[in-house]
């Protein structure tokens, strides 16, 4: 555990890398390292972060991959100096709406977690550069999971998005689902049905791959599961359990 000692003790320090040390809880006096820009929690045991860490409106990097935290709380829009936010391979059902107010960030890394749909408030992250998610490999044909304003396909991808999120904003709607968002990217219609050379629906592929936002998502919306095979069913149920 970080304990209030140990917090306490560091109101001056910058740059705090804590990763693979096994923490299991940080206090909630974490707030007292007010001049902490760089907090790095990633490959550890927590299943949460205490609000208190979102008082420390300075910070500019945080990342917690590589945990077991289920909610991102909507406080994280307190970080308006944000630059760069990776959550992947945690168990978050929900990205908040707020995160739109981290208009600094640039880097975000939200692969591998829980969440079937994310916020239409990501059209404010105007300074974004690079993403993470795993929904591009889902596409017809797949994306990069990694996207880069770097390479031209990638900005064109970071396009396509801005102008996704600003149509569904205008017809009043605040979440993109997964679907929309994987008809969004597909060159052809996406079926959620089809099989590839292998012989997998996108149901299939992500029990094997273990993506439990995906599978959420796409049984939210009545895929088929029917076609999958006696060899996916054992991680489709392990993934949602």
């Amino acid at each position: 555990m970080i304990d209030g000692d140990f917090c306490k003790s560091l109101p001056n320090v910058q740059m705090l890398d804590l990763r693979a040390n096994k923490i299991e809880e940080i206090s909630h006096h974490i707030k007292a390292m007010v001049s902490v820009r760089v907090l790095k929690l990633d490959k550890n045991e927590l299943t949460r972060l205490p609000e208190e860490l979102y008082d420390i409106k300075i910070m500019q990097e945080l990342t917690f991959q590589q945990n077991n935290v289920a909610v991102l709380s909507p406080r994280i829009g307190q970080l308006v100096e944000l630059k760069k936010l990776n959550i992947a391979s945690n168990m978050i059902s929900k990205i908040p709406e707020e995160i739109g107010n981290c208009q600094e960030l640039e880097t975000l890394c939200i692969q591998n977690n829980r969440f079937a749909s994310f916020p239409c408030s990501f059209l404010k992250l105007t300074n974004l550069r690079e993403l993470s998610l795993e929904w591009f490999i889902y596409a017809k044909p797949p994306k990069p999971q990694y996207i880069s304003r770097k390479t031209r396909e990638g900005t064109q991808i970071f396009e396509s998005l801005m102008v996704l999120c600003n149509l569904l904003q205008k017809y009043k709607m605040s979440e993109c689902a997964l679907i929309t968002f994987l008809e969004n990217y597909s060159d052809d219609n996406f079926d959620k049905n089809q099989r590839d050379n292998r012989q997998r629906t996108p149901l299939h592929k992500a029990a094997v791959m273990g993506d439990t936002g995906v599978i959420e998502g796409l049984l939210m919306d009545k895929a088929d599961t029917d076609l999958l095979d006696k060899d996916s069913c054992t991680p489709l149920c392990l993934s949602i359990r």
